[in-house]
């Protein structure tokens, strides 16, 4: 009766824990990471992000353009994908900066690193209905360079 009470006190930490411990187990699942590229016009689009969208799906995995315009983040679902890309975030940031000066006028001061500059790009690629970059996640070797163009 003694070792029932003692596994008692355990039971919602192992019910807690169980699912994590699980999920960090087996070949990789169904996920994969990514990496490339993405240009507009012979040059790179210097920020924004990416959308990953698997075929037929209205759910998708972002991650950040950086820079220079290349990306690499994990958690993308591996089969057939199409992308969007995003860049209207990096003219919301350079308004929010104008927008929270101190009361010197002064802006926020800058991350460290390259500064992403807002690239204008064709509607077409914004839309999951209407982007035609394509490509195929697989367990390894995932880099893609998506090239936009007029």
């Amino acid at each position: 009766m003694t070792n029932a009470l003692r596994l008692i006190p355990l039971s919602p930490l192992l019910i807690l824990f169980l699912p994590i411990l699980a999920s960090g187990c087996g070949g990789g699942g169904n996920n994969a990471a990514v990496s490339g590229k993405v240009s507009y016009n012979g040059a790179p689009v210097t920020g924004g992000t990416l959308k990953f969208y698997p075929e037929g799906s209205t759910e998708f995995t972002t991650g950040a353009i950086a820079p220079d315009g290349t990306f690499s983040f994990g958690g993308v679902p591996k089969g057939k994908m199409k992308v969007v890309v995003e860049t209207e975030s990096i003219k919301q940031q350079a308004k929010n900066s104008e927008k929270y000066k101190d009361k010197e006028g002064k802006s926020p001061p800058a991350p460290s690193g390259p500064t992403p500059v807002f690239v204008a790009i064709p509607i077409k690629y914004k839309v999951v209905e209407t982007t035609d970059l394509t490509c195929e996640v697989k367990s390894s070797g995932n880099s893609f360079d998506f090239v936009l163009k007029d």
